[in-house]
């Protein structure tokens, strides 16, 4: 009896957490953004204070939240499964002004070594994150 209240429990706390993340990091962003991170974070169980920690700039070595990018990097059609990254996705709403400069960017962080689709994901997005930080990802 006290192990599924405790479930209960639990699962409405986590349910909480996820949408105080979600408010906190989704503000401005397009509904099928918001859509991905709130899916991700439910599929993948992530810790909401991780992907706060994130936004930060703390990027932790976790397994869930390597799940987590990856999840929001395909439901937002930048990357494959396989982690194959989607550049004409990734630059198709941006000025040519900006275009060379983001291509560079994406280049630059793109893993050169064969990785597992969690690792290809989390590698580019934290690099991308500290050289485009006008241009986040999350």
């Amino acid at each position: 009896m006290v192990s599924s209240v405790f479930c209960v429990f639990w699962i409405i706390a986590s349910a909480q957490a996820i949408q105080y993340v979600g408010h906190l990091v989704l503000t401005g962003q397009p509904m099928s953004v918001k859509r991905a991170y709130l899916n991700c974070a439910d599929s993948t169980k992530v810790e909401p204070e991780m992907i706060l920690q994130l936004k930060k700039g703390n990027w932790m070595e976790d397994e869930r939240l390597k799940a987590w990018v990856l999840c929001v990097l395909v439901n937002t059609n930048y990357m494959t499964e396989q982690g194959v990254f989607q550049l004409d996705v990734a630059l198709n709403n941006i000025s040519a002004a900006e275009k060379n400069s983001l291509e560079k960017h994406i280049d630059q962080c793109l893993p050169t070594k064969r990785l597992k689709p969690r690792e290809i994901a989390f590698r580019f997005a934290k690099c991308f994150h500290q050289r485009a930080s006008n241009h986040s990802l999350f």
